[in-house]
């Protein structure tokens, strides 16, 4: 597995206290990444060699605009060449002149802006400070999109883009299907669009690693991947290089990323271990999540994942399928 982005998670609060959030997070959360901890992401994350690209995320990262301002200029100098924010777009609120205060101090570091806004929310966040938003940012030559969460029901994207007046058109949006993880876990299970039957889904890492406020490492970024038991250390008594290659876990995310041996991995959690799994799921993501949340399953299932592991290195060594 070769890693090309580090996602930090700066802070798990926000503005708001969505319905669906996989990561729980809300007004009444603290967390914050300090610098010192930030740094030493970047700085391991640089050594290693791979690593092009860094994302800020929480909760709402625009909570905190100097710690962003600071983070990517550090990574900026360490060389990170695609340096992105995730935001909920609250501070259209703010005035024009602390929105191009703020905006036009990050125009040369922040490469792309990814604003969630869609019908959950939009319950906390006025579609109005959005656009005022996208203004800001259009005027500092920022590029952006709009990421819409999609349900089925009155909530689903379509409905929401519906809903929108004039200004929608001629933007760029992301939609992509909820999962049943975190808050999101308590909504109707007829919301969720699983299309995918369960034997073609696939597990698909993409290179990205996860940094939590608190120094949590996880490798990957899927919905709900902090409440598994998938947590690779802590950043504050290792190492980055370490966790993504000596661990048990990042033998585990080898074989799942492994299309055959991630059906295996799903006949085995079924017929093995006895975990209810859908017939069809939103993702790979999400019955990876029913798998590894439950409690003392990475012990339960250490047997099966490292003969599979093993079998992945021989079938690789030999240059065939087994």
């Amino acid at each position: 597995m070769i890693y090309r982005q580090l996602a930090l998670m700066l802070t798990d609060r926000c503005t708001a206290e969505c319905s669906f959030c996989g990561l729980s997070c809300g007004p009444s959360c603290h967390g914050l990444m300090d610098m010192s901890l930030a740094k030493k992401a970047i700085d391991e994350a640089s050594i290693m060699g791979t690593f092009e690209r860094i994302g800020l995320t929480g909760g709402e990262a625009f909570l905190y605009p100097e710690l962003i301002k600071e983070i990517l200029e550090y990574a900026r100098a360490k060389g990170f060449e695609q340096r992105t924010v995730a935001t909920n777009g609250f501070w259209g609120q703010w005035s024009d002149e602390k929105t191009d205060e703020v905006i036009g101090s990050l125009s040369s570091l922040v490469s792309f802006v990814s604003i969630s806004h869609d019908a959950f929310h939009a319950e906390y966040v006025k579609t109005e400070y959005v656009w005022r938003a996208i203004e800001a940012l259009e005027r500092h030559s920022i590029p952006y999109s709009i990421s819409i969460a999609d349900v089925f029901g009155d909530k689903g994207a379509g409905e929401f883009l519906a809903s929108l007046d004039d200004k929608a058109f001629y933007k760029q949006y992301s939609i992509y299907p909820l999962s049943a993880v975190g808050r999101a876990e308590s909504l109707s299970d007829s919301m969720f669009v699983r299309y995918q039957n369960k034997e073609d889904t696939v597990c698909y890492p993409e290179g990205i690693v996860s940094v939590n406020w608190d120094g949590d490492v996880y490798p990957c970024c899927a919905p709900g991947i902090f409440a598994t038991e998938f947590k690779l250390g802590n950043l504050k008594d290792s190492s980055l290089p370490y966790l993504l290659t000596k661990t048990r876990c990042m033998r585990y995310i080898n074989v799942m990323a492994d299309p055959v041996r991630f059906r295996r991995l799903l006949e085995y959690a079924t017929d093995v271990l006895g975990i209810d799994l859908p017939d069809k799921a939103v993702s790979g993501c999400e019955l990876c999540y029913k798998i590894f949340s439950n409690p003392g399953i990475t012990d339960n299932i250490a047997s099966f994942m490292d003969d599979q592991y093993h079998d992945l290195l021989m079938s690789r060594l030999l240059g065939e399928e087994r």
